[in-house]
């Protein structure tokens, strides 16, 4: 009787694991480009002012571009402001390396809680890939 309790255990325990193991496994695996990607904002120097500051990186060598390809910027309430496409001009994006950190500030008004969102990409040769964070909220100095 207890060997027949052991092994409906056993047999219950399995299924269940087995059940749980590709969901872990699609968490863990981010992106076949992009192996992490992050941002913040905080408060600008002067008034009105807030900066956005992102990493990325990635797991291929021989990259054509990698970095932040638009810093959008919302109030709080969810509202869209104002956006900034990434190029190399304005260092948002790189053209080689196998990572890309910054910072953009941005001019808003003063005394207003702001969030962002930064899509970030990374290419080479044969493919590219696109991934997106969102930033905590902070209010802009008076």
């Amino acid at each position: 009787m207890k060997k027949r309790i052991f092994i409906a255990l056993l047999i219950v325990s399995t299924l269940i694991f087995s059940l749980l193991t590709p969901a872990l496994a699609i968490d863990v695996y981010s992106s076949e480009y992009i192996s992490d990607a992050y941002c913040y904002l905080n408060k600008g120097s002067v008034s009105g002012q807030i900066t956005v500051y992102y990493s990325v990186r990635s797991t291929k060598s021989a990259l054509t571009r990698i970095g932040a390809s638009q810093i959008a910027i919302y109030k709080a309430d969810g509202s869209f402001v104002k956006s900034v496409y990434g190029t190399t001009t304005n260092g948002l994006i790189q053209s080689s390396g196998r990572a890309a950190t910054g910072n953009y500030t941005f001019d808003c008004a003063p005394n207003t809680s702001y969030y962002a969102i930064v899509y970030f990409t990374a290419k080479d040769v044969n493919s590219f890939d696109n991934t997106s964070r969102t930033t905590n909220t902070v209010t802009s100095p008076a």
